[in-house]
């Protein structure tokens, strides 16, 4: 990311989303809040929040040349 570029923090339904495309979490025992409160656990909450909204961007490509 460039200087002076700022990113917009992921919104809790966000986060959520990201745990929910975890399922091994759940699988595991981990509650949505108890994954809040680990700290590397929320870090990568946030990271796939924020790269899904940057996928969800891109422009779609209908086939392959």
């Amino acid at each position: 990311m460039s200087k002076g570029m700022t990113t917009v923090e992921p919104t809790t339904s966000e986060l959520r989303e990201s745990f929910n495309r975890a399922p091994l979490m759940r699988l595991r025992g981990w509650t949505f809040e108890r994954a809040c409160a680990a700290p590397l656990i929320l870090w990568a909450l946030k990271k796939s929040a924020l790269a899904r909204r940057r996928n969800e961007h891109l422009p779609t490509q209908n086939k392959q040349i």
